[in-house]
């Protein structure tokens, strides 16, 4: 009942609303078009990053894995298994940015891979220690 009034109210798909509502932990914005909501791991993004096949005729969703880092290492495991070496596995996807234009690539899960930059200890241009510092490394690589 909540998904299909929400859909009436967006104009989106009731199964479609459905499947984004259970896939959000909370609805940040509503209007016609446009449902923002808060995923698991509190990233705010459009339509729970509900993605809609279209090749499928609309009918097929594709959703975020639970576990990001997991499903990383189980392909991990996997490509070790044909090439006998630790290769790096980057799990991305590409999110509309919330109440702004345009799309970015962002990582959600890897394994083999530091992709933090640990700057604590280190001086700023003024001199000041860097005490809370740590910098996601882009990891969207060619």
């Amino acid at each position: 009942m909540i998904a299909e009034n929400f859909a009436a109210f967006t104009g989106k798909a009731p199964r479609l609303v459905e499947v984004t509502l259970r896939e959000s932990r909370a609805i940040r914005r509503m209007r016609a078009g446009l449902l923002v909501t808060e995923i698991r791991d509190g990233a705010v993004c459009g339509n729970s990053v509900v993605d809609v096949s279209i090749a499928a005729g609309g009918d097929v969703v594709a959703l975020l894995p639970e576990d990001a880092d997991a499903s990383a290492k189980r392909i991990e495991e996997r490509l070790r298994r044909f090439s006998a070496k630790e290769i790096p596995v980057i799990i991305s996807d590409s999110q509309g940015r919330a109440f702004r234009m345009g799309a970015v690539n962002v990582t959600i899960g890897l394994i083999s891979l530091n992709a933090i930059w640990d700057r604590r200890g280190e001086k700023d241009l003024f001199e000041y220690e860097l005490k809370v510092k740590e910098i996601l490394l882009p990891t969207n690589l060619p």
